[in-house]
């Protein structure tokens, strides 16, 4: 569990989260812009930009793996938070996940992209026995509406896997068909997670660079 304790002193604002026993502090400015943005929680270090003007609001340089299980995993080594009323019509948000694929067998797996409380994508698919191939998640969301507990916002994308050499390459889309309303006034955790539906030690997907923008 993530705890989170706000705290006001001067002219900053400062977040302070704490998970396992690990703290990290992020603070900001009264005008809403990021002042110390680097958060560490044990060995992973990640660099979070959650500012209105920032193009990279998310970059990770610790590489995740998720094998040999069926919980529910996170390919974002810390939870990034969009802050409340940072998001404005026509503004977009860009996810991209690159890394590695492999299984064995034809296990089932889930992609699922949630803003807060809402899950924007939620997308279950079977693929052939694949070894050490290119994976990648691309997904582009678009912000419709002005900022309101209603906002609407839709967003599209897809999966990729190219297997070693000039083999086959496997796509799936991550459509969503209609807007979603979220509520963009609170702060919202952006996450997107993986889940095995078989767990084996050969059922494996690191993400080696994962990028989020806003643009």
């Amino acid at each position: 569990m993530i705890n989170c304790v706000k705290s006001i002193e001067g002219n900053k604002l400062s977040d302070t989260y704490s998970v396992e026993g690990h703290t990290s502090t992020v603070t900001y400015s009264t005008d809403g812009l990021k002042i110390n943005d680097k958060l560490t929680l044990g060995v992973d270090t990640a660099i979070s930009k959650l500012n209105n003007t920032a193009r990279s609001i998310y970059t990770q340089s610790i590489y995740r793996t998720i094998v040999n299980t069926t919980t529910e995993t996170s390919f974002l080594s810390i939870p990034l938070i969009i802050l409340g009323g940072s998001l404005n019509k026509g503004d977009i948000i860009r996810i991209l996940i690159y890394g590695v694929y492999r299984d064995v067998g034809t296990p089932s797996n889930t992609i699922n992209i949630k803003l807060g409380d809402t899950t924007l994508i939620s997308s279950t698919g079977t693929l052939p026995t694949i070894v050490d191939s290119l994976y990648k998640i691309e997904f582009t969301i678009a912000i419709l509406g002005a900022v309101s507990r209603t906002c609407p916002l839709i967003g599209e994308g897809l999966t990729t896997i190219k297997d070693v050499g000039i083999g086959a390459a496997y796509t799936r889309p991550l459509l969503m068909i209609t807007p979603i309303l979220v509520d963009v006034i609170r702060d919202n955790s952006l996450d997107i997670t993986y889940t095995w539906g078989t767990a084996s030690v050969d059922n494996s997907i690191t993400s080696y660079v994962t990028l989020i923008e806003k643009l």
